[in-house]
This record gives structure tokens, C-alpha cells and sequence, in this order.
């Protein structure tokens, strides 16, 4: 017969969960920089890394736009075996920009009628389940 939880041990079994979390998210991290995104450059050769959390935005805040978006989900999805199959990119990116541009665009980026917003916990939550869709974006 099982034992059922107490509180202790569920107290012990969300932690570990937590722990988790944060592995995953701490290996996206590590991906992104590693993969030459998030970074900015505030002045000339001074490469400066951006803080990466859950909230963190994939075009907002990274900068990650146009065919560097087709190459990072190509490359998530190898590095943690997630089916990206399901993922409608043109609805979260829209195309290759000069520098100028984006740095106008970014003032209204969240108002652009037709893009919608990605961020590195809706990533983390598709390395979980193994896919990332719709379904598991909105979740």
C-alpha cells in the first residue's frame, strides 16, 4: 500500500521540482549565449551580455528576429529535443531588419497588429513537455 504525501514530503517533492526549473532554464541560458544571442552592443566591440530570465523576451529583449529566429528554433530544437513541428514562426517573428529600423520598430513592437510575444519561460515550459505549439505556449 502506498504512503500517501505529507506535507514534508511534498514540501521535498516541489522543491525538487523547482530545482529542475531551474536547470532547464539555466541550459537555455547558457544556449542562448552560447549561441551568440543575447548580447548588445552598446557601444562599438563592447559586447555586453542581457540578463535572461523566464520573462525575457525573445524579440523585445534579445533581439532575436527574421532568419537569427529561423536559426535559434532550428538549433532549440536540436540541442533539447523538442518538436518545433507545431510552432507557427511567422505569427512571433516578423523579417530581417537594418538597425535603424528595429530601433524604431522596438518602441511599438508589442502593438505590430499580427506578432505575438515569446519568452524564455514559454521556452523552458517546451522543454518539459517535449514540443512547442500553441498549446503549450498558452499554458
Amino acid at each position: 500500500m502506498r504512503k500517501p504525501l505529507t506535507i514534508i514530503n511534498r514540501a521535498f517533492l516541489d522543491s525538487k521540482i523547482m530545482d529542475m526549473e531551474d536547470e532547464i532554464l539555466n541550459e537555455i541560458r547558457t544556449f542562448v549565449y552560447d549561441g551568440g544571442w543575447g548580447y548588445t552592443l552598446p557601444f562599438p566591440f563592447l559586447f555586453k551580455k542581457k540578463e535572461i530570465n523566464r520573462d525575457a523576451k525573445l524579440v523585445v529583449d534579445l533581439k532575436i528576429t527574421g532568419d537569427d529566429a529561423d536559426d535559434f528554433f532550428i538549433a532549440f530544437a536540436e540541442k533539447f529535443n523538442v518538436d518545433i513541428s507545431g510552432f507557427k514562426i511567422g505569427d512571433y517573428f516578423g523579417n530581417e531588419e537594418d538597425f535603424v529600423s528595429s530601433l524604431i520598430k522596438d518602441l511599438f513592437r508589442n502593438k505590430e497588429k499580427g506578432i505575438k510575444s515569446l519568452n524564455i519561460g514559454q521556452l523552458e515550459k517546451a522543454v518539459i513537455v517535449g514540443r512547442l505549439d500553441e498549446d503549450v505556449i498558452n499554458s
